[in-house]
C-alpha cells in the first residue's frame, strides 16, 4: 500500500447519478479504481474527511471548498470553467491559486490555462480513459446500416453540421441514424421530438449506461460532429475515444482533440466541408469491408492512447511530483 490516501471530488451530469456521468466515471472512478490496484488508497470524497491528495472535477467553487480538507488539491478543469459566458468564469482565478496542480482533459485547454496563469500553478493534459464499460460491447453489426451519435442534454445542436449531409445520403441509401441523448434538453423540450423532425431516418433512444453499451454493438458507423469554434476546440476527445476504442469507424470533425486520434483515411475520418463529410460517410456505408479495416485500425489506436492503463500512468506521474 503506498502511503498515501487521494480522493476524488466527482461531478454528476445533468438528472445523472454520479456513477452514470461519463466525465465521473472515465476522468474518476476508473481512475481511483485502477489506482486501488496499485497500491494506492484512492476513492470518491464524501465532502468531509481528509485527504493526503484532492481531486476536484470542475466545480471551481469546490477547490476552496476542498483545501481546508488536504495537503493538495488537484483542480481536473474543464472548458466551461474558464470560458467568459460561464458561470464558474469568476471562480477560476480564485481556484487557480488554491490549487497545487492542474489537469484537463483537451490539449488546448491546457494551452489556454497555462496562458492565462503564466504556468502556475502546473498544468497538464491528461485524456479520459475508455471506460472499461464498453469492453462489454459484443460488436455485431447488423446487415442494415446504422449511424451512431451520442451526446449529452443540450449537444443535439452539433448535428446541424452534418444534418444536409445525411439527409442527401438518405436520398441514395438505406440507413438509419441512431441518436443517444437524454429524455429532454435542460429546457424541457423533447430529444425525441426534434430527432423526429430530422430529414433523414432517425431514431432516438434515451441514454444510459446499458442503452449506449447495446446501441454501440450493433452500429455499423459513428459520427463525432462539432462546430468550428473555439468552444469546440477545447473539447474532449472522449467521444470519438470511445467509439473507435470498440471498433466503430467513426468519422469526426477537423477539430484538435480528434486529430490526436484520427488519422485520416488510416483508423477513422476527419472533415471539415460538407464534401469531406459526404465522401467516407457513402464510403464506409457501400463497403463493410471498409468499414471493418477502419474499426480495427482505429480500435488499436485508441487503445493505445486511452487505455487505463496509459491513462492512469499520466495521473500517477502528476501525484507523485505532487507529493514530492
Amino acid at each position: 500500500m503506498i502511503d498515501c490516501n487521494v480522493r476524488f471530488n466527482l461531478v454528476r451530469g445533468h438528472n445523472m447519478k454520479v456513477e452514470d456521468e461519463p466525465t465521473a466515471r472515465m476522468r474518476g472512478i476508473r481512475v481511483y479504481e485502477e489506482l486501488q490496484r496499485r497500491g494506492w488508497d484512492a476513492d470518491m470524497w464524501d465532502g468531509s474527511s481528509n485527504a493526503d491528495v484532492i481531486v476536484v472535477q470542475y466545480e471551481a467553487p469546490v477547490v476552496q471548498q476542498a483545501a481546508p480538507h488536504c495537503d493538495y488539491v488537484i483542480w481536473d478543469c474543464n472548458d466551461a470553467v474558464f470560458l467568459p459566458h460561464h458561470q464558474y468564469a469568476p471562480k477560476f482565478d480564485d481556484a487557480v491559486r488554491v490549487a497545487a496542480w492542474v489537469t484537463t482533459g483537451s490539449t488546448r485547454i491546457a494551452e489556454h490555462i497555462k496562458a492565462r496563469t503564466g504556468g502556475s500553478p502546473c498544468v497538464s493534459y491528461i485524456p479520459e480513459a475508455i471506460d472499461s464499460m464498453y469492453d462489454n460491447v459484443a460488436r455485431a453489426p447488423s446487415e442494415n446500416v446504422s449511424i451512431l451519435w451520442t451526446g449529452m442534454h443540450d449537444n443535439l445542436m452539433y448535428l446541424d453540421v452534418i444534418d444536409p449531409v445525411l439527409a442527401a445520403l438518405s436520398a441514395e441509401y438505406d440507413f438509419e441514424v441512431v441518436l443517444v441523448s437524454s429524455e429532454l434538453t435542460s429546457q424541457g423540450k423533447s430529444n425525441a421530438t426534434t430527432v423526429a423532425e430530422k430529414p433523414y431516418p432517425g431514431r432516438h433512444v434515451t441514454w444510459s449506461p446499458a442503452t449506449i453499451v447495446e446501441e454501440m454493438g450493433t452500429a455499423s458507423i459513428a459520427v463525432c460532429p462539432l462546430f468550428q469554434c473555439e468552444w469546440c476546440w477545447c473539447k474532449s476527445v472522449n467521444k470519438a475515444g470511445m467509439f473507435a476504442g470498440v471498433g466503430i469507424p467513426t468519422v469526426a470533425s477537423d477539430v484538435p482533440s480528434y486529430r490526436e486520434l484520427i488519422e485520416h483515411g488510416v483508423g477513422g475520418y476527419l472533415a471539415f466541408t460538407p464534401d469531406d463529410w459526404y465522401k467516407p460517410l457513402s464510403a464506409l456505408i457501400e463497403s463493410r469491408g471498409l468499414r471493418d479495416k477502419i474499426g480495427a485500425a482505429g480500435q488499436k489506436t485508441a487503445r493505445e492512447l486511452y487505455s487505463t492503463a496509459v491513462v492512469v500512468d499520466e495521473w500517477e506521474r502528476v501525484l507523485r511530483r505532487v507529493l514530492g
